[in-house]
């Protein structure tokens, strides 16, 4: 492999270590992948239109959460450093700017949802079919952003400080609320009024407003280390403003970029028509069943190379880094054979038509086939990440996607008169590139450096010189 030379070699108490961490993590992950299944399997027995609007509109919202992941995870590389350096009011700080700017952002687009929902649609695609779906479905999901982004919020701080098990606690929980109430709103039982796309979407809003209450209970009465007090929220020092923001700006530009990129890559494999709309929901809803392993590797990763990082331990920081990567590689043959399994599988739950289940298997065979490279991207991103290279984890993500992959995939979609499959792949088959370079980005190793020291007015001043000095 790559990093063979290196010598950083997979031992039993480090696979030990990051499995205790990431396999609660995955497990919420799957939980949550697992609905996504379950609901998209109820609207799709309300037809292709239906998915169709549901998948467009979802597309709209991957903006919403990459809002919500970039400022999330950039503001957990400094909780995760400052909770390393023992230094709690950091990790306050930390967390409150992380949530005033989510719902800063967030506003608007829940806003653009409510207000401008046929005009979203029509972006994605212009079928006539799809709007009504839509429309009942984008207003409802926008106003659920805002308790979603809260949670995320707490939720990544309690993954900066180790915990993974509580989020995945409050996950088995938001789940069962998600499925009960799409059963009885989309299909009105038990008395519930038949619904349809917008019980989908009420059920949704139900779900996380009780995952909200679940998390912000849980943070008050554990008393974390980013437990804060609500009068305190706008307490947050200048040093912590400028540094933060330094970092998680760009992270938050990168995956609106990313959310961005992907709706662009997502309207251009529509125009190979409507079904390929459906055949795209359906690899979307499975194919999340197999990336959970991401989340697992991104918890993981802040634990045993952001926490390094931030206590000054760079050699151990470093050596994880490698492992990390070592150990997702490996991981991910396992998950690339069990997705091409499922592709026999997942499609036939979907009453559609017959070609639309083909077109959706194949799909996911051509993803199984490329989940290595897949696999080695993410955790290349994660790693960068850890220490605030947000340089080299633009590059790597949002800048090749928009330089590459899109006109890439562009041309082969409007020049040509190729087969959605050949389209597909060809978009697919570009990432090995982009797994070369983040290779060659970790490898500079510009991500191996303590962030914390940037913001060390709270430090005693021998403390200050003596990691300064490091």
């Amino acid at each position: 492999m790559f990093f063979a030379n290196k010598g950083y070699k997979l031992d039993r108490a480090f696979v030990k270590s990051i499995s205790s961490i990431a396999l609660p993590m995955m497990m919420a992950q799957l939980i949550n992948s697992s609905v996504n299944l379950i609901d998209n399997i109820m609207v799709g027995q309300l037809g292709g239109f239906a998915i169709g609007g549901v998948a467009s509109a979802n597309r709209y919202f991957y903006l919403g959460l990459a809002v919500i992941m970039g400022v999330s995870n950039g503001t957990a590389i400094f909780i995760a450093q400052f909770y390393g350096a023992k230094r709690q009011n950091k990790v306050q700080e930390s967390f409150r700017l992380s949530v005033i700017v989510t719902l800063v952002l967030l506003l608007p687009v829940m806003l653009a949802a409510i207000l401008f929902p046929d005009t979203i649609i029509r972006f994605f695609n212009k079928a006539p079919g799809l709007l009504p779906a839509g429309r009942a479905y984008l207003p409802i999901v926008g106003i659920a952003l805002i308790p979603q982004g809260l949670s995320f919020c707490t939720q990544s701080a309690m993954r900066a400080v180790g915990d993974t098990r509580t989020p995945l606690k409050i996950a088995i929980v938001t789940v069962l609320t998600n499925v009960v109430f799409n059963y009885l709103l989309i299909f009105g039982h038990m008395g519930f009024p038949r619904l349809e796309v917008a019980g989908a979407a009420a059920g949704t809003l139900i779900a996380r407003i009780v995952e909200l209450i679940l998390t912000l209970g849980v943070a008050h009465k554990s008393n974390y280390y980013f437990t804060t007090r609500i009068r305190d929220m706008f307490k947050i020092s200048r040093d912590i403003v400028k540094e933060v923001s330094a970092k998680s700006f760009p992270l938050t530009i990168n995956e609106l970029f990313y959310g961005s990129a992907m709706a662009m890559i997502f309207k251009l494999y529509a125009t190979r028509g409507t079904d390929v709309m459906a055949a795209m929901t359906i690899l979307g809803t499975n194919s999340d069943l197999f990336f959970i392993i991401y989340s697992g590797l991104a918890a993981a990763t802040f634990v045993v190379v952001s926490q390094p990082l931030g206590a000054n331990k760079l050699d151990e920081a470093r050596a994880n880094g490698y492992k990390m990567l070592r150990f997702s590689s490996y991981l991910s043959v396992i998950f690339a054979s069990l997705m091409f399994i499922s592709s026999f599988i997942v499609p036939e739950f979907y009453l559609v038509a017959p070609e639309v289940k083909s077109m959706a298997a194949t799909f996911v065979r051509i993803y199984s086939v490329f989940y290595l490279v897949y696999t080695t991207n993410v955790q290349c991103f994660y790693t960068v990440r850890s220490g605030g290279d947000t340089k080299s984890s633009m590059i790597m993500d949002s800048g090749f996607f928009w330089l590459v992959n899109i006109p890439i995939v562009a041309m082969a979609a409007y020049w040509t008169d190729w087969s959605i499959y050949w389209v597909f792949l060809i978009g697919q088959f570009v990432d090995v590139f982009k797994m070369i370079l983040a290779l060659y980005l970790v490898k500079c190793e510009g991500w191996v450096k303590n962030l914390t020291v940037a913001c060390s007015d709270d430090l005693p001043e021998g403390d200050n010189q003596e990691l300064l000095s490091e």
